[in-house]
C-alpha cells in the first residue's frame, strides 16, 4: 500500500489550509506583500507545533499551541 499523503497533509486536514502561514509563505506572500504578512505575525499569540512559525491567530497555523503571555 502506497500512502501518497505528505506528513503535512496527515497533520493538517483543515479545509482552509490556504490561510496557514506555511502555505502563505510557500506562495511568496512574505515577499510580494510584506505588510500583509507582518499583520499575520505581529504580536504572536500562537506557535505551530508542525513548522514552528508564530502567528497572531490560531487560524493561520496547522497545529496551533498558545504561547505563554510575556512576563512583565
Amino acid at each position: 500500500m502506497t500512502d501518497t499523503k505528505t506528513r503535512l497533509e496527515i497533520i493538517c486536514d483543515a479545509e482552509l489550509h490556504e490561510e496557514h502561514l506555511c502555505y502563505i509563505v510557500s506562495q511568496g506572500l512574505h515577499l510580494s506583500d510584506a505588510l500583509a504578512y507582518e499583520a499575520l505575525i505581529d504580536e504572536p499569540r500562537f506557535r505551530c507545533d508542525h513548522c514552528g512559525r508564530h502567528a497572531r491567530n490560531r487560524s493561520n497555523l496547522c497545529v496551533p499551541q498558545e504561547l505563554e503571555p510575556p512576563s512583565e
